[in-house]
């Protein structure tokens, strides 16, 4: 039943968005000149992009497999995350994102790529009401088993397993690198679906200032001979911080940004309406 809700909103999901683009090409009949063969071309094209888009993700990271051991490496010297964060910064970025959600008792809040349960546990604490939407079957079992009273569903980032406007925050914590950059623009889309007016979001993820950055640092990377940390960015899909500053910015969003070190960023967002 987990699976058979997943894939029914996946496919509402992604009629929403074929409507939307229809929706926008009607518009412009009706308060423009006649449509165009080529617009009709230009829509064919927009929803076969879309669709191949929210199709083309699969978990090439193997995290039903990293589910026994990923609280393991929260414990001692080594974070979750290995290179790329040693347990003081991810312990750091679990507080920042408390801190600055701040939820008031009884809110409604939502994690992505929840993992094992590690944030959203932290904010349920604090008087949220949480709810968590992880991939990974096995992920979501430790999950379950360690949080049972968070609802945690089957689901992620392109196709969210909830209706509009139901969370006042919505939080993730070092999943939207595993995004490329086209689907990070429908995961940045579908938070703001299901966000409350008013509402606050925090993506922790690996990412670079803004191009510049990503060159200089990619170039210091190669010439130091670190093939650990290589292979790892070379595996992901880390954010160009200015642009997603500009999406929120462009959508009524007031934003704040924090670095962690220097592979790892926090944003966070506040709509404004």
């Amino acid at each position: 039943m987990e699976l058979q809700r997943a894939v029914l909103f996946d496919q509402w999901v992604e009629w929403k968005q074929l409507l939307a683009a229809m929706d926008k090409l009607i518009d412009k009949s009706e308060h423009s000149a006649p449509l165009r063969l080529d617009d009709l071309f230009t829509l064919a094209d927009h929803i076969k992009q879309l669709k191949i888009t929210r199709s083309s993700w699969e978990d090439r990271w193997g995290f039903d497999m990293l589910a026994e051991r990923f609280d393991q490496g929260s414990s001692g010297d080594l974070s979750p995350f290995g290179c790329l964060a040693s347990i003081e910064e991810y312990e750091r970025a679990l507080a920042y994102t408390v801190q600055w959600i701040a939820p008031e008792a009884g809110e409604m809040g939502l994690d992505i790529g929840a993992g094992t349960g590690n944030l959203a546990g932290r904010l349920q604490q604090e008087g949220a009401s949480m709810f968590a939407v992880e991939q990974s079957r096995q992920m979501l079992a430790k999950c379950r088993g360690k949080y049972p009273d968070i609802p945690a569903k089957l689901g992620n980032f392109l196709a969210l397993p909830f209706f509009e406007g139901q969370f006042h925050f919505i939080v993730t914590n070092m999943a939207f690198h595993h995004l490329n950059e086209e689907q990070q623009l429908l995961a940045l889309e579908e938070m703001n679906r299901v966000l409350k007016p008013q509402g606050r979001i925090v993506i922790t993820s690996l990412m670079f200032e803004h191009a510049e950055a990503r060159v200089e640092r990619l170039s210091e990377l190669e010439m130091s001979g670190n093939k650990e940390l290589i292979m790892e960015l070379d595996r992901k899909y880390p954010s160009d911080r200015s642009l997603l500053l500009q999406w929120f910015r462009g959508r009524g969003f007031i934003t704040v940004q924090q670095q962690i070190n220097e592979w790892v960023h926090m944003v966070y967002a506040v709509r404004k309406h």
